[in-house]
């Protein structure tokens, strides 16, 4: 969402996001020119050729390099599981956020009987709030609100006291 203005504050930190971004497409750019140095290193340091090249047919691998591959495809399931526990959390965490604030506005266990006396109350607290903002104007100015909201988000200073309400007292 862009702010009024067509400024570029919104809710996305975007050098943030493009620090992600770059990330993305350089880590793997990066693990391949590793792998690589790393291979030929060891063919620096080791001479066996059936190191590296392809079986024949279905004999298998030289005993070092089962050795290699086990512990490295162990090492790959064990970190990348213990992530999970991160996974579930993230799955919970959204359920709460994203249904429990709808079991508490929903109130089931409110009889229907109930609705009109809430409805009578929240017409006492109008009067109310009315009473007490006295002749000042409802604010409906919308374009103004959006501009001092903008404003506050571009100077980060949404807790100075010009861009917090002023309710009376």
């Amino acid at each position: 969402m862009m702010a009024p203005g067509g400024s570029a504050t919104s809710g996305v930190d975007w050098d943030q996001a493009i620090g992600v971004l770059k990330a993305l497409l350089f880590s793997p750019l990066l693990g391949f020119v590793l792998a690589a140095v790393l291979l030929l290193a060891m063919k620096l340091v080791v001479h066996s050729k059936s190191l590296y090249t392809a079986p024949e047919g279905k004999k298998p691998p030289p005993g070092p390099i089962r050795a290699l591959l086990v512990l490295t495809c162990t090492g790959v399931s064990f970190f990348h599981g213990s992530n999970d526990g991160q996974k579930g959390m993230g799955l919970i965490m959204l359920i709460l956020i994203g249904v429990a604030p709808t079991a508490y506005a929903l109130n089931r266990a409110m009889p229907e009987s109930t609705t009109p006396a809430f409805l009578q109350t929240i017409a006492s607290a109008q009067a109310v709030f009315q009473a007490h903002a006295g002749s000042a104007a409802p604010a409906t100015d919308a374009v103004a609100a959006r501009a001092t909201v903008g404003e506050a988000l571009k100077s980060k200073e949404v807790t100075s006291p010009r861009f917090t309400p002023r309710w009376p007292r």
